[in-house]
């Protein structure tokens, strides 16, 4: 039976190294008037003529960390306004990746208000997470190499994950805005629940556009360990309302479980 359970593991990763959907405005380049100090440099820009995509989900920003590394991410998590409209296109069930076979449903089996369109999705496990990605044309955010899979043990890399390179401005932000907190910036610390995800602007970073990436929920990643029983446990990042937000935390999960402050972002190819 789905429903909301304890994680099955918490670790802290140390540092290594919509009412109605509407088409999502034009992306964002990263770094837009930000300063490129050498302590919070991202690489020189590969190509300034790269652009996101546009449409279902989220607007995206470009994130560019090098000469030939770029990849787009969704600049807030996935609203329920934005999820429901998921829901009403009836995606079939069968068009899952195999590893999500077992999952019968991509309804939330919580008790999960989705009327409150712009607040962020909760209550979406793993394969859920995934297939509004596909549908979107987009992927739940991995690796940098392919934007395939990690292993759980890479989310904290800046070098091989997605979604850390992009909350950490490649590995020099320890939250997403800087590298030392600032009381009020997020979601964080026992706040009493999710907020409408961009609502905190000072939550911006590590790339000028992206909000929340730390505290309001976690965020589902395409890091998942096999546990060798043809169990998976998987990786959601960032904190939530109810945590202390950075951009090294990860919580290791079945991919089934689904929570009140669990949500995600998916990640895409630049053009």
């Amino acid at each position: 039976m789905r429903h909301r359970a304890a994680l099955f593991a918490a670790v802290l990763v140390a540092g290594v190294a919509c009412s109605t959907f509407e088409a999502a405005p034009e992306p964002v380049e990263a770094g837009a008037g930000q300063d490129a100090s050498a302590s919070d440099s991202a690489g020189a820009p590969s190509d300034a003529g790269a652009t996101c995509p546009s449409g279902r989900g989220p607007a995206m920003v470009l994130v560019d960390i090098g000469p030939t590394k770029r990849f787009c991410v969704d600049s807030t998590e996935v609203t329920r306004a934005q999820y429901t409209a998921f829901l009403d296109d009836a995606p079939p069930i069968a068009s899952q990746a195999s590893i999500c076979a077992w999952n019968k449903t991509f309804t939330s089996g919580i008790n999960a208000d989705f009327t409150n369109g712009p607040l962020p999705a909760v209550g979406i496990d793993w394969c859920d997470a995934l297939a509004f990605c596909t549908w979107a044309g987009k992927r739940l955010c991995g690796s940098i190499a392919d934007g395939g899979a990690l292993p759980f043990g890479a989310t904290a890399d800046p070098g091989r994950s997605e979604w850390m390179v992009a909350c950490s401005r490649n590995g020099n932000r320890k939250f997403s805005y800087g590298q030392n907190e600032v009381d009020g910036s997020c979601n964080v610390n026992g706040a009493p629940g999710p907020a409408a995800v961009g609502s905190y602007t000072a939550c911006q970073g590590g790339y000028d556009g992206i909000f929340d990436m730390v505290g309001n929920v976690d965020e589902w990643e395409n890091a998942c360990d096999d546990l060798g029983d043809g169990g998976k446990l998987c990786a959601n990042r960032g904190g939530s309302f109810r945590s202390t937000g950075i951009c090294y935390f990860a919580n290791s999960a079945p991919p089934s479980i689904q929570s009140g402050d669990w949500g995600f972002r998916c990640c895409a190819d630049a053009r």
